[in-house]
């Protein structure tokens, strides 16, 4: 799928990308270790992988700590189905539902918030991000 917008051509996920680069230039600190497109095996012992589009790994303690940070830029806001999707695919990974960071461009419906909240997934909208003075920018990095 794609959108035309003053002569260019951004795919979905292209636009998926932008919102992952800038959550992932966010978390930079030199104690974190910031991945992006990760592919964690499940726990269930077979070979399937999903995807985090943003992981965060950080040691504390001598203790591992892992957060996995969705990241979506869609026309709608996000519904409780996809907050639902992340929480099967936290659990698949065997990553704890409260370590759960979802970031939307375009906001959230008031049953995903519940549904999140719920999980303890923490929700976070990056506003303003139709700019083309911003799409621009970050397009030139890819």
């Amino acid at each position: 799928m794609t959108k035309k917008s003053s002569g260019k051509t951004t795919s979905t996920v292209s636009k998926g990308r932008m919102v992952e680069h800038i959550v992932a230039q966010m978390h930079s600190h030199p104690n974190v270790k910031v991945e992006r497109n990760v592919r964690l095996p499940t726990i269930d012992g077979s070979r399937r992988k999903r995807e985090i589009d943003v992981l965060l790994t950080v040691e504390i303690l001598g203790y591992q700590n892992r957060w996995a940070i969705e990241c979506k830029n869609e026309e709608a806001s996000i519904g409780s189905p996809k907050v639902d999707a992340f929480c099967g695919k936290l659990d698949d990974v065997g990553i704890p539902q409260q370590n759960g960071i979802y970031v939307s461009a375009s906001g959230y419906t008031t049953g995903a918030i519940r549904r999140a909240s719920a999980a303890r997934i923490q929700t976070f909208t990056l506003k303003n991000l139709a700019s083309e003075d911003v799409s621009n920018k970050i397009l030139a990095v890819y």
